[in-house]
């Protein structure tokens, strides 16, 4: 039986005074299943940092940390350092598109204006090129 698409649970969040506002820290596993029913789980203690959307482009989309799309971005990274981890370039880069495309799904789930949520999605892709080219581990 597929799961219904929709987050399991709230998100339970604190700020790491060591990361100057921009981390945070998961304080229960966090879940969302997708709408072809496979559940994404960051992890109780993940840290993170709100996506890879440079900060310039907050002042249209909004902060990582506030607003309806604020419950998306711990899945995000998630996929985010799992795409980092792919032994390849062309792999990591597919993975980090699912990961983006994946985003743009829960901000549409959870009510996102249209225009944001394609603000968001360009923002992230326009983040991979910085982040991407590199493995987590090399």
């Amino acid at each position: 039986m597929k799961d219904e698409q929709g987050f399991s649970e709230n998100l339970w969040l604190d700020v790491l005074e060591n990361g100057k506002g921009r981390q945070m820290k998961l304080l229960a596993a966090f879940t969302y299943t997708d709408k072809d029913g496979m559940r994404h789980t960051a992890p109780r203690d993940m840290v993170f940092d709100g996506g890879s959307i440079p900060r310039f482009f907050w002042r249209v989309i909004g902060s990582p940390y506030t607003g309806r799309a604020r419950r998306a971005y711990p899945i995000h990274d998630l996929e985010c350092g799992l795409a980092r981890s792919a032994p390849t370039l062309s792999e990591r880069w597919a993975m980090r598109k699912g990961a983006d495309k994946l985003l743009h799904e829960m901000c549409v789930f959870l009510g996102v204006a249209w225009w944001r949520c394609a603000a968001i999605y360009r923002g992230v892709r326009i983040g991979a090129v910085s982040v991407m080219k590199k493995p987590a581990n090399p």
